[in-house]
Protein backbone atom coordinates (compact mmCIF):
# COMPACT_ATOMS: atom_id res chain seq x y z
CA UNK A 1 0.00 0.00 0.00
CA UNK A 2 2.96 2.60 0.43
CA UNK A 3 3.99 2.24 -3.12
CA UNK A 4 -0.06 3.52 -3.87
CA UNK A 5 0.64 6.54 -1.15
CA UNK A 6 4.04 7.59 -3.01
CA UNK A 7 2.48 7.49 -6.48
CA UNK A 8 0.09 10.77 -6.25
CA UNK A 9 3.45 12.65 -4.86
CA UNK A 10 5.35 11.75 -7.97
CA UNK A 11 2.33 12.45 -10.62
CA UNK A 12 2.30 15.97 -8.67
CA UNK A 13 5.86 16.52 -9.13
CA UNK A 14 5.96 15.36 -12.56
CA UNK A 15 2.71 17.87 -13.25
CA UNK A 16 4.71 20.70 -11.47
CA UNK A 17 7.68 20.27 -13.94
CA UNK A 18 5.38 19.61 -16.81
CA UNK A 19 3.78 23.39 -15.61
CA UNK A 20 7.18 25.12 -14.96
CA UNK A 21 8.32 23.81 -18.89
CA UNK A 22 5.14 25.61 -19.95
CA UNK A 23 6.16 28.74 -18.14
CA UNK A 24 9.78 28.56 -19.36
CA UNK A 25 8.48 28.15 -22.64
CA UNK A 26 5.81 31.07 -22.71
CA UNK A 27 8.73 33.34 -21.14
CA UNK A 28 11.10 32.59 -23.98
CA UNK A 29 7.63 33.36 -26.20
CA UNK A 30 7.28 36.60 -25.60
CA UNK A 31 11.14 37.09 -25.44
CA UNK A 32 11.01 36.26 -28.83
CA UNK A 33 7.85 38.42 -29.73
CA UNK A 34 9.61 41.64 -30.04
CA UNK A 35 12.70 40.30 -31.63
CA UNK A 36 11.78 40.28 -35.14
CA UNK A 37 10.57 44.37 -34.61
CA UNK A 38 14.33 45.37 -32.70
CA UNK A 39 16.02 43.35 -35.37
CA UNK A 40 13.60 46.01 -38.31
CA UNK A 41 14.61 49.43 -36.21
CA UNK A 42 18.41 48.54 -35.35
CA UNK A 43 18.67 47.40 -39.01
CA UNK A 44 17.65 51.14 -40.05
CA UNK A 45 19.88 52.57 -37.71
CA UNK A 46 22.72 49.92 -38.37
CA UNK A 47 24.85 52.52 -39.75
CA UNK A 48 24.74 55.15 -37.38
CA UNK A 49 24.72 52.43 -34.20
CA UNK A 50 26.83 49.39 -34.88
CA UNK A 51 26.51 48.65 -31.16
CA UNK A 52 22.60 48.31 -31.23
CA UNK A 53 23.13 45.44 -33.79
CA UNK A 54 25.35 43.87 -31.87
CA UNK A 55 23.13 44.21 -28.69
CA UNK A 56 20.38 42.69 -30.28
CA UNK A 57 23.01 39.58 -32.06
CA UNK A 58 23.31 38.78 -28.16
CA UNK A 59 20.39 38.58 -27.03
CA UNK A 60 19.53 36.29 -30.27
CA UNK A 61 22.52 34.30 -28.87
CA UNK A 62 21.28 34.09 -25.83
CA UNK A 63 17.66 32.87 -27.19
CA UNK A 64 19.21 30.61 -29.27
CA UNK A 65 21.07 28.96 -25.87
CA UNK A 66 18.21 28.85 -23.92
CA UNK A 67 16.10 27.60 -27.01
CA UNK A 68 18.57 24.71 -27.47
CA UNK A 69 18.16 23.44 -23.42
CA UNK A 70 14.28 22.86 -24.39
CA UNK A 71 14.45 19.48 -26.56
CA UNK A 72 16.57 17.71 -23.66
CA UNK A 73 14.85 19.54 -20.95
CA UNK A 74 11.34 17.95 -22.40
CA UNK A 75 13.33 14.71 -23.06
CA UNK A 76 14.13 14.39 -19.67
CA UNK A 77 10.49 14.95 -18.61
CA UNK A 78 9.55 12.28 -21.39
CA UNK A 79 11.44 9.61 -19.85
CA UNK A 80 10.17 10.74 -16.21
CA UNK A 81 6.83 10.52 -17.47
CA UNK A 82 7.47 6.92 -18.86
CA UNK A 83 9.15 5.70 -15.75
CA UNK A 84 5.87 6.64 -14.03
CA UNK A 85 3.65 4.74 -16.28
CA UNK A 86 5.68 1.77 -15.89
CA UNK A 87 5.30 2.15 -12.25
CA UNK A 88 1.86 2.66 -12.52
CA UNK A 89 1.23 -0.28 -14.39
CA UNK A 90 2.92 -2.40 -12.18
CA UNK A 91 1.15 -0.77 -9.01
CA UNK A 92 -1.87 -1.65 -10.94
CA UNK A 93 -1.25 -5.68 -11.51
CA UNK A 94 0.00 -5.43 -7.82
CA UNK A 95 -3.45 -4.20 -6.64
CA UNK A 96 -5.17 -6.83 -9.06
CA UNK A 97 -3.11 -9.53 -7.27
CA UNK A 98 -3.80 -7.49 -3.87
CA UNK A 99 -8.10 -7.81 -5.11
CA UNK A 100 -8.00 -11.41 -6.02
CA UNK A 101 -5.74 -12.45 -2.43
CA UNK A 102 -8.65 -10.12 -0.69
CA UNK A 103 -11.50 -11.88 -2.41
CA UNK A 104 -10.19 -15.35 -1.12
CA UNK A 105 -9.74 -14.02 2.04
CA UNK A 106 -13.28 -12.53 2.01
CA UNK A 107 -14.46 -16.48 0.94
CA UNK A 108 -12.21 -17.93 3.98
CA UNK A 109 -13.82 -15.58 6.47
CA UNK A 110 -17.32 -16.13 5.17
CA UNK A 111 -16.82 -19.39 5.45
CA UNK A 112 -15.38 -19.75 8.75
CA UNK A 113 -18.15 -17.34 9.71
CA UNK A 114 -20.76 -19.67 8.35
CA UNK A 115 -18.70 -22.63 10.89
CA UNK A 116 -18.50 -19.99 13.75
CA UNK A 117 -22.49 -19.29 13.63
CA UNK A 118 -23.03 -23.26 13.36
CA UNK A 119 -21.02 -24.07 15.98
CA UNK A 120 -22.37 -21.25 18.36
CA UNK A 121 -26.01 -22.91 17.11
CA UNK A 122 -24.85 -26.44 18.67
CA UNK A 123 -22.82 -24.91 21.10
CA UNK A 124 -26.44 -23.02 22.28
CA UNK A 125 -28.50 -25.95 22.06
CA UNK A 126 -25.88 -28.45 24.25
CA UNK A 127 -25.63 -25.63 26.79
CA UNK A 128 -29.53 -25.36 27.21
CA UNK A 129 -29.85 -29.35 27.04
CA UNK A 130 -27.11 -29.70 29.24
CA UNK A 131 -28.59 -26.74 31.82
CA UNK A 132 -32.23 -28.41 31.50
CA UNK A 133 -31.03 -31.61 32.64
CA UNK A 134 -28.81 -31.25 35.15
CA UNK A 135 -31.33 -28.90 36.66
CA UNK A 136 -33.94 -31.25 36.24
CA UNK A 137 -32.58 -34.77 36.61
CA UNK A 138 -29.44 -34.45 38.49
CA UNK A 139 -28.41 -31.12 39.84
CA UNK A 140 -25.82 -32.98 42.13
CA UNK A 141 -24.03 -33.86 39.67
CA UNK A 142 -21.63 -31.46 37.35
CA UNK A 143 -22.11 -30.30 33.86
CA UNK A 144 -19.50 -32.16 32.02
CA UNK A 145 -21.46 -35.82 33.26
CA UNK A 146 -24.89 -35.13 32.35
CA UNK A 147 -23.57 -34.16 28.68
CA UNK A 148 -21.53 -37.53 28.49
CA UNK A 149 -24.32 -39.41 30.41
CA UNK A 150 -22.67 -40.82 33.56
Amino acid sequence: MHKFAAFPHEFGALSLKLRLFSLKFEALSHEFEPLPHEFGALSLKFAAFPHEFSALSHKLRLFSLKFAAFPHEFAALSHEFAALSLKFEALSHEFEAFSHEFEALSHEFGALSHEFEAFSHEFGLLSHHAGTRCLTLCPCRPIRRCLTGY
